[in-house]
């Protein structure tokens, strides 16, 4: 506790205290106490750095002498600060209140000059801060310092406090007004790129263009608010409405106010079941057991204590002395003085962190911004070089202008933000109706784009409840699934098994639970206790035992409590029949050792030393399975109370653990065949979590690599410098660390995810990607951070999404393909009649029905594409790659030009047959029904093995039957004709109008299959999930090659077996 940190000059001595840091008290007592002793010259307390600097002389000749003189005074600091009782409590505990009174300190020097009595301890009690080190203080001190006592403070002071601290409230976020949802659809590139194209318009004339453009706009808004407005609603009704309540003592009184009246100095009663209201430093317990799986992810209880803590720097999760705000008390009871309320507790700091974490765009986003930017590239360059194409051939200025501006607007795909919004919006509706709620539009496709997901085990991997997973008894092991008892994977009947039977009633007699229903219809009975005995209890009654029954038969007449002196818990029965008899469960050890015979085959033999060491190995074997492991036994009362071990009877062992969610393991394995890594985040110890790891199978069957947080004192970052890619588990993390490990995993340049369910994760949750939380389990704090709420905690769903995600992503690429593919193919037939001095083939009019009538229902169908076979056993995609890669573009300009050149030989047979307005009617119906067809080749990319019958997709054939009877109509039909400016048309124009799109159809399906060649493999390396990444590949196959095919949406190589693979 005390090191030397300087000692080299004689005479002076410089000491460092971890226990000093931020204890002003203690430094004030050390200066009292130390001060002219003999051979003290002088001595400086640093409080901040926790330093003690001493002068010294005759008697004191070495420093090692001032050391051990420093050490005895803070000894006798805490010493005395654990003896001296503070005044009366009126606050009536589940065991008979101890007398307190007004006692001085002991505390004296050596030679008796300094005795100061406790007084010393709250001079420096002039202010209330929350950031003190309570845990550090003797509880006498911290009521002082609280201006509080035991019987707590009044209802007029409360007021005062309510008025200068506020309410124990933590602030909402401003509420986002509908007004800003609706907005919030208007912001996106592709929008704004349309905004432009209809500014376009008015500048060109085009004011009905403008009109039609902006009434899809906010059509695609209306969609997207709509949807949006919906989850949030759903997730808004999963929170909990109900104001909760504080137990509070008040002028010696005890009460019940409401939780947000708490003010800090307020004397809180904690008892099992309760949740704690606020921050607050324990001044008394009485086996306090408390669950902080929501505040540190600690997944058993924790043992709590009033004693000082020594350490100043002592972990929140190790402040055994403190209970923190939405941690629920469930064993015992205690009186605790708050410390902290609203904003200043523990989760109120969390919340200021979420505050300062910023959300990442979702990557569809970052690529459809990347796209946007290149399209405004794209429509600068179309400008330019029309326009100067134009000035060369010698038009006119100002219709070259309007001419470039309307072949810049041509290039936005106007389909494109409706095509996305109906895509999201579909996928959100699919979605929450499996039971999956979708806060954004694009968080969906976002899951499908996660390369790694963190995933938090209390709560979300584990059911967080204990349940008994493994007894041993008789020499025999037994397992536990669902409370059914096997042996050997076969149900066995535990009443028939005399151990079980004896441990079982041990387990229902030997406890503190109260029973606050038993149901007549024969429902669960409603049991109120610690985790660890209502498992047990459920345990036996599931398998016969009747727990009101036994507790009648063999009422408790005395109880004697685990303590930090005995590890056991005991309990005497007696039917008024027989004698009494001694119910024990505890520590294995400790049972262990006042037991002298054992139960065994139905029969009490005499425990050998053998014995003992088989027991002591299982118990060891079973704890190394993370497990917690109980004692059973049981014995006569030795006439000196169950307090004094004595003759015993050894019964066996209960293992107990928090269970593995359903689903769990079957989620990560499929997870990892999709090419997801998966990493653990907890802060439960680091055996605890290698078992549910090694449960999981989360490391694939390779060493598990585990980073324990608590082994460290830096950041994650700098701890692993980098090497953080590769780690399966992150144990004894706080809600801090779990943030800073998604943080540093996003900059390694991964797509991360985060689930959870807890206060702890809301931050992470943030953070992330993609932030997943549970419906049910989860808290407030966490799902109104997280993208997406699993309604009924069901983790299979995650697959389901990621499925979703990853075929939304591919839906939108193929709409987007065919967009501007066909977009372009206009470009391009303007732009040759141009080059090669032909008449403007299509009018403003003609355009707008092409891209908003003809097109936008094909774009649409496409994004309702099912998904691909291999949508779940292909990697993620890069995290930062574009939509579409240079190779892609150049096929989509490719299919353009061939579009465009069919559209023009409909041009030239117009040309011949009737003159420039037969033409230019050919050219319109060519290349529109061109690019109806081209729909259907922009299913599947690359010709792939994995494509769907046509069939698979009604939406599609729909869309494209109905926009070719439309292209009918529109040259049959005189008032639409004329309206579009088109000329009649005959059957043979008509024929030769579907072979040119046909032909053109033809060409690209054709040269897109060409593209899917076999390629053979000179040199490669594995990345990981079957894929191969090429290293200087020869692009060659000979005929019947069967080995690697390219895959370019990923660059990289999916094997095919074949024995004939070179």
């Amino acid at each position: 506790m005390i090191r030397v940190v300087h000692g080299r000059v004689p005479g002076r001595v410089r000491l460092r205290l971890s226990v000093l840091k931020r204890h002003s008290v203690l430094a004030e007592y050390l200066t009292a106490n130390l001060q002219g002793r003999p051979g003290v010259r002088s001595i400086r307390v640093g409080t901040i750095t926790g330093s003690v600097l001493v002068e010294y002389g005759s008697p004191l000749a070495r420093h090692q002498d001032v050391l051990q003189l420093v050490q005895g005074v803070v000894e006798a600091f805490f010493e005395s600060s654990r003896k001296t009782g503070p005044a009366e409590s009126p606050v009536a505990l589940s065991v008979p209140d101890r007398e307190r009174g007004k006692t001085s300190s002991p505390i004296a020097s050596a030679n008796g000059r300094h005795t100061q009595s406790i007084a010393c301890l709250d001079r420096l009690a002039l202010k209330e801060t929350e950031d003190e080190a309570w845990h550090n203080w003797t509880a006498h001190a911290c009521l002082s310092r609280l201006h509080s006592a035991w019987n707590g403070i009044s209802d007029e002071e409360a007021r005062r406090r309510l008025t200068l601290h506020g309410p124990n409230e933590l602030p909402d976020g401003p509420p986002v007004s509908q007004w800003r949802l609706f907005a919030k659809q208007f912001v996106s590139l592709p929008v704004a790129l349309l905004g432009a194209v209809s500014v376009v318009s008015l500048i060109t004339g085009g004011v009905f263009d403008a009109l039609i453009i902006s009434g899809v706009v906010v059509a695609n808004a209306f969609i997207g608010y709509i949807t949006e407005k919906a989850s949030d609603e759903a997730i808004s009704a999963l929170r909990q409405l109900q104001e909760p309540e504080a137990r509070v003592v008040r002028s010696a009184h005890e009460k019940m106010v409401p939780a947000r009246d708490v003010v800090p100095g307020d004397v809180i009663v904690l008892r099992a079941g309760s949740s704690v209201p606020a921050d607050a430093r324990l001044l008394e317990v009485d086996q306090l057991f408390v669950d902080e799986s929501s505040l540190s992810g600690e997944s058993f209880p924790v043992a709590k204590t009033a004693d000082v803590l020594l350490d100043a720097t002592v972990p929140i999760h190790d402040r055994s002395n403190m209970v923190y705000r939405g941690t629920v008390v469930t064993g015992g009871s205690g009186l605790a003085v708050v410390t902290a309320t609203g904003p200043r507790t523990q989760i109120g700091q969390l919340q200021h962190m979420l505050q300062n974490t910023e959300s990442p765009k979702a990557p569809i986003e970052l690529q459809l911004a990347d796209l946007g930017n290149r399209l405004v590239l794209l429509c600068l360059a179309i400008c330019a070089v029309c326009f100067g194409i134009g000035l060369a051939r010698g038009y006119g200025l100002l219709a070259m202008a309007r001419l470039s501006l309307a072949l810049g607007a041509a290039a936005v795909p106007e389909g494109l933000p409706s095509a996305a919004t109906t895509t999201f919006a579909l996928a959100v509706r699919r979605m929450r109706q499996r039971g999956v709620l979708i806060r954004d539009l694009t968080a969906v496709e976002a899951v499908g784009a996660i390369q790694v997901l963190c995933v938090d085990k209390t709560g979300t991997l584990t059911e967080n409840r204990m349940t008994v997973q493994e007894m041993v008894a008789d020499g025999m092991r037994f397992t536990v699934h669902h409370n059914a008892v096997r042996l050997n994977g076969d149900v066995v009947d535990p009443l028939r098994h005399e151990n079980l039977k004896k441990i079982f009633q041990i387990a229902c007699l030997c406890n503190e639970i109260r029973l606050l229903e038993a149901p007549e219809d024969g429902g669960a009975i409603i049991l109120e206790g610690s985790p660890t005995e209502t498992a047990l209890v459920r345990l036996a009654e599931d398998n016969g035992v009747v727990f009101r029954e036994l507790r009648e038969k063999f009422p408790i007449h005395s109880l004697c409590l685990r303590s930090e002196a005995r590890a056991y818990m005991a309990s005497v029965h007696s039917d008024g029949e027989s004698d009494p008899w001694l119910a024990v469960k505890g520590s294995p050890e400790a049972v262990l050792d006042s037991c002298t015979r054992e139960l065994r085959g139905g029969a009490i033999v005499p425990l050998t030393a053998e014995r003992r060491r088989q027991i002591l190995l299982e118990n060891a074997d079973l704890s190394a399975k993370g497990l917690r492991v109980l004692g059973f036994a049981y014995g006569t009362v030795n006439g000196c109370g169950p307090e004094v071990p004595g003759d015993w009877i050894w019964c066996g062992l209960v293992g107990m653990a928090d269970p593995i969610k359903p689903g769990a393991k079957e989620m990560i394995a499929a997870l990892r065949r999709a090419g997801v890594q998966v990493v653990m985040l907890t802060g439960d110890q680091e055996l605890t979590a290698s078992s549910v790891a090694k449960t999981l199978d989360l490391s694939d069957g390779r060493p598990l690599r585990i980073f324990d947080a608590s082994r460290f004192s830096g950041s994650v970052v700098e701890d692993l410098n980098g090497n953080g890619s590769d780690i399966h588990v992150f144990s004894r993390v706080s809600p801090s660390l779990k943030l800073e490990v998604v943080q540093m995993l996003r900059r390694s340049g991964k797509v991360v995810g985060m689930t959870g369910d807890g206060i702890n994760d809301a931050p992470a949750l943030k953070a992330a990607d993609v932030g997943v939380c549970m419906g049910q389990k989860g808290t407030t704090v966490a799902q109104s951070v997280a993208n997406v709420v699993l309604e009924n905690d069901d983790l299979i769903l995650l697959v389901e999404v990621l499925e979703e995600g990853r075929t939304i992503h591919d839906n939108i690429k193929k709409s987007v393909r065919f967009f501007l593919s066909s977009n372009m193919s206009e470009i391009a037939l303007m732009t040759a009649a141009l080059v090669l001095g032909l008449p403007t083939p299509l009018n403003a009019m003609e355009l707008l029905w092409i891209n908003l009538i003809s097109d936008i229902f094909p774009g649409i169908a496409l994004s309702m594409e099912p998904p691909d076979k291999d949508v779940l056993s292909r990697p993620p995609r890069k995290a930062h790659a574009p939509l579409f890669s240079r190779s892609d573009f150049a096929r989509m300009f490719r299919e353009s030009g061939v579009l465009a050149a069919g559209s023009l030989l409909g041009s030239f047979y117009g040309l011949m047959r009737g003159g420039m307005a037969q033409a230019s009617t050919m050219a319109f119906h060519t290349l529109s029904l061109s690019q109806l067809l081209h729909a259907l080749v922009c299913r599947h990319a690359d010709g792939a093995s994995s494509k769907q019958p046509l069939s698979a997709n009604p939406y599609l054939l729909t869309a494209v039957a109905g926009s070719c009877a439309a292209q009918v109509l529109a040259g049959v039909l005189p008032g639409l004709r004329s309206f579009l400016g088109l000329s009649p048309m005959g059957l043979v124009d008509w024929l030769v109008t579907g072979l040119c799109a046909t032909a053109a159809t033809v060409i690209n399906d054709k040269a897109k299959t060409a593209q899917r060649r076999p390629l053979r493999l000179p040199a490669a390396r594995s990345v990981g999930m079957g894929a191969l990444e090429l290293e200087g590949v020869e692009k060659k196959a000979g005929p019947g090659h069967r080995g690697p095919w390219l895959d370019e949406r990923n660059q990289t190589v999916l094997w095919h077996a074949s024995t004939s693979d070179p």
